[in-house]
């Protein structure tokens, strides 16, 4: 076995990893097919093509947006990305992806015109986010970011100046987008000059924006306190006892004058204020407490079991003595009077039962209500990750969003599959509905499906809103429905920065046109009727809404273009970027259709063709496995479904295989064709096949020469295909994992230093009974069927060449594939085992990422016997590509000194 390491400096060969991603973000540019050619002469690649073929180094050089926020004035402000060539410090992990910042940029608009003005801008050092807009809309919360840990600033928009707050805000997830369902709102205003925010203890950075740095920091401070002998240097981690509160601090800032105060000690979550602004709710953290052994896990809702929740007089600065009580996270909810609803846990209970209960703040008392009956819906409905939806108000009653139960009971929480990823699967039982929750008396149906409740349904005075079946629908406390108008092609509610439930007389929904494009309109509530109107252009996609105007972007061969639309017909662009891809060949993305060998169902396969295409020759075939894709996008021809962009460099491009000679196939995959008795992916096999047989019987794929790529969910997807089907000569897994039984257990080093994620492994992704990877039970029950899909276990089944990729600081640990390749290795297989250090899920180091596209092609090439010319032009026999001898394919150093095609001179 040869070991090779290399610094990015260093005069020695280094064998690391490269992270082949998978998530193919592709190409918008027209193709002209080129002319024939003699046989065993170059004709793939830059040299056939017009304009030169795309390569990595274009990548780098591309912009990107990141994060958008819309204010009540209709002001927007973003993150201008800068590109990977400018430099800086890549140990955030998020190149270019929606979570990096760059510079902070606000758009303002006024009947007189509109100003675009960078607020902060970025550096090598320091990117910057946009958070929330104040109330008013004349400060914005925002984050800056470094290496040396991320702070919490406000602008403000008449001064011009920008202040920050030295305490570190607690991030565990997206602070924008607020990823659905996690509970999380740890940054909220207060009025227009103060705001709130829970804060870790000093020392301490967000997991969400430095824990790479972070942990590289305690783990060499710590490695070197025990070297140098001074002090004792360890981790203890306990299980079992009462779970011990969470060190923090909640900070009530304010922005006028950079005062902050402590409002309470501990570390807090679900900030929620009173609609007069008095008072905070708030949910203390409390270690995470496991539920019982013989209960599914449910990481999100079972933290709720040992949080205490928590109300703050913001007047008197003060805690309020309430009783011991746990909030469910994110269904904390405000009526418009003051009082406050939540869903309490039963710490004890393994059903998941929960209670509906009232605090009065006046008085601090507690009163429940009755669920009984009812199973609780969730937000998120598939998967693991799963919390029920907050209730709303309709007067002094409460609308609760769940099913009838399946027994006659007391409230509980059931978290449940409808549709999945797959979108083919059938949902277990009926879709949730409102149930009205009186002060007493049993709840009360409202109305039948009204589809998803978090886009469909608003509370405007005594009323709840709803859209539904091509309507706008009213219900009253009594239960007393009435259709306000028809909305022929509305789906939903519009998010604008207001708040999530409480709604103003106008508001702005979701329409699709006849000819399937996207539609929003304002909407009088009271009367139901639409007012003006924005479409969506074929080809853009919106990005943002406002009370005002919509945000959209266009992507095409001549870059792309972000375009603020107002109601009032004003449309004004505020970016333009990444034009020099119009001097640039990108190879397009079209459907492959073919059907199931399992039941004959249509199925429409995502495919990516060379630069200069050549209808009759058979290229090379890379299929790309993930669990539960359909490729819907792939179906309209006159939408591009990948547009392309940098907003995922650190993801496998499928236009830079292509633009080697290479077709990309994202195969279609819905989760019930590769799901069985045996487990969730055995059959997966027979999926990936059914696309490589359609590519090779339309006469495009080279049946010799068919690779395989998975990453994350894919990786074990990909390696277990290799287990089952020889037809694919090469095998590439990335970024995830090869045995259900050892991962279940493991939790890696991002669980080292951050009580965020709790040592419970992967434990939720195997033991719910659906999702990407459910197996509804746990190895201590059922060992075999953890093992039974195992790759690792069946390794000697794999006749295929493998290529392993991980980060040292991916969540999934790299003991995964280490495991992987002792097992290839002991067997005498072809593997190579590539680890990229200081990498977390992807690659974001820019070296890294070449290596790892050099050390890809190089692989393709060498287990597929491709020939390329010096100028790594493919080397055509008659409609195949040449064989190329042992040992005379480009190596990875080859690939890493000739980025582009035709790029014979080296760099």
């Amino acid at each position: 076995m040869k070991t090779i390491h290399r610094r990015l400096a260093g005069p020695s060969r280094h064998v690391l990893a490269r992270p082949l991603l998978c998530s193919i973000l592709a190409g918008a540019a027209a193709i002209a097919p080129a002319g024939a050619s003699p046989a065993g002469t170059p004709a793939t690649g830059a040299a056939a093509a017009e304009k030169p073929v795309v390569t990595l180094r274009d990548i780098f050089a591309m912009q990107a947006m990141g994060a958008m926020v819309a204010g009540s004035d209709g002001s927007f402000a973003y993150a201008r990305q800068r590109p990977a060539d400018a430099g800086g410090d890549f140990g955030g992990g998020r190149l270019l992806s929606y979570e990096a910042g760059g510079d902070l940029v606000l758009f303002e608009r006024s009947a007189k015109g509109h100003a675009i003005r960078v607020v902060a801008s970025a550096s090598a050092e320091a990117s910057f986010l946009p958070i929330a807009f104040s109330p008013g809309g004349r400060r914005l919360l925002l984050l800056r970011v470094t290496k040396a840990g991320t702070q919490v600033g406000v602008h403000d928009r008449d001064s011009g100046t920008l202040r920050f707050f030295d305490a570190a805000p607690s991030l565990t997830f997206d602070p924008v987008r607020r990823l659905t369902g996690t509970g999380q709102n740890n940054l909220v205003w207060i009025d227009e000059d103060r705001f709130a925010y829970a804060a870790l203890p000093r020392g301490e950075q967000p997991s969400y924006s430095n824990l790479r740095w972070d942990n590289q920091a305690r783990l060499t401070a710590g490695r070197e306190a025990s070297w140098a002998g001074r002090e004792p240097s360890f981790r203890l981690m306990v299980s079992g006892g009462d779970p011990a509160p969470r060190d923090g601090v909640l900070i009530l800032a304010d922005a006028r004058d950079g005062a902050s105060r402590e409002l309470g000690r501990g570390l807090f979550s679900d900030l929620e204020r009173s609609p007069d602004g008095r008072f905070l709710a708030a949910n203390r953290l409390y270690d995470f407490a496991p539920p019982p052994a013989d209960q599914q896990l449910n990481s999100l809702y079972d933290a709720s079991r040992s949080s205490r929740l928590s109300l703050f007089d913001l007047h008197a600065g003060s805690q309020l003595a309430l009783p011991l009580h746990r909030a469910v996270r994110g269904t904390i909810s405000w009526s418009p009077s003051g009082r406050l609803a939540f869903l309490e846990p039963d710490p004890d209970s393994r059903d998941r039962a929960v209670t509906l209960n009232v605090i009065d703040p006046a008085t601090l008392r507690v009163a429940p209500r009755s669920l009984k009956g009812l199973a609780v819906a969730s937000a998120r409905q598939w998967g693991g990750f799963q919390l029920p939806l907050r209730p709303l108000w309709l007067g002094t009653t409460i609308v609760v969003i769940a099913r009838a139960a399946d027994r006659e009971t007391a409230g509980y929480f059931k978290p449940v599959e409808v549709g999945g990823r797959g979108a083919g699967e059938k949902a277990p039982g009926k879709p949730p509905s409102p149930f009205l929750i009186a002060e007493s008396g049993d709840p009360v149906p409202l109305a039948a499906d009204l589809g998803d409740p978090a886009t469909t349904l608003r509370i405007m005075d005594d009323r709840l809103l709803a859209i539904s079946g091509g309507a706008l629908r009213s219900y009253d406390a009594q239960g007393r429905a009435a259709v306000i108008a028809t909305l022929p092609g509305a789906s939903g509610f519009v998010e604008t920065g207001a708040d999530r439930t409480a709604m103003a007389e106008q508001a702005l929904v979701s329409l699709t046109r006849p000819d399937g494009t996207p539609q929003f309109a304002r909407i009088d509530l009271a009367s139901g009727r639409l007012g003006q109107r924005i479409a969506v252009p074929r080809g853009e996609q919106a990005l943002a809404a406002g009370a005002d105007a919509i945000v959209t972007r266009k992507d095409s061969a001549a870059g792309s273009s972000i375009t603020i639309r107002g109601f009032d017909g004003r449309e004004n662009r505020i970016e333009t970027f990444n034009t020099f891809l119009a001097g640039r060949t990108i190879p397009r993305w079209r459907p492959l259709s073919y059907r199931s060998s399992q039941d004959g169902r249509a199925l429409t396969g995502c495919m990516v063709l060379p630069a200069d295409y050549r209808p009759g020759r058979r290229y090379p075939l890379i299929v790309e496995v993930y669990p539960a894709v359909r490729n819907s996008g792939c179906t309209d021809p006159a939408r591009d479904p990948h547009p392309f962009s940098a907003s995922a460099v650190a993801a496998m491009k499928g236009e830079l295989l292509a633009a080697r000679g290479y077709i990309v196939l994202q195969a279609s995959m819905p989760a019930d064709l590769h799901r069985s008795d045996a487990g969730p992916i055995d059959l997966i096999d027979i999926a990936a096949k059914d696309a490589a047989d359609a590519a090779i019987a339309q006469g495009f794929a080279d049946p010799g020469r068919i690779g395989l790529n998975g990453m994350s969910q894919g990786a074990i997807c990909a390696l277990w295909v290799a287990t089952k089907q020889p037809m694919f000569r090469a095998v590439l897994a990335t970024y995830g994992w090869a045995d259900n039984w050892t991962h279940y257990f493991e939790n890696g080093l991002t669980r080292m230093f951050n009580a965020d994620f709790p040592p419970t492994g992967s434990a939720e992704r195997f033991e719910i009974p659906f999702g990407d990877f459910g197996l509804g039970t746990t190895p201590f029950d059922d060992p075999l069927r953890y093992i039974r899909t195992s790759p690792l276990v069946n390794a000697p089944k794999i006749t295929a060449p493998v290529l392993l990729m991980n980060g040292e600081m991916d969540a999934f640990d790299k003991a995964q594939f280490d495991a992987m390749f002792m097992a290839l290795f002991r067997l005498n297989k072809r593997a190579d085992y590539i680890t990229y250090w200081g990498e977390g899920h992807s690659p974001s180091s820019p070296a890294n990422l070449r290596h790892m596209w050099a050390a890809t092609l190089a692989f393709y090439d060498r287990a597929l016997a491709v020939a390329r010319d010096d100028q790594g032009l493919i080397v055509w026999d008659g409609d195949v590509a040449k064989t190329a001898a042992t040992g005379e394919t480009k190596d990875t150093d080859w690939f890493m000194r000739h980025d582009g095609v035709g790029d014979a001179g080296g760099r």
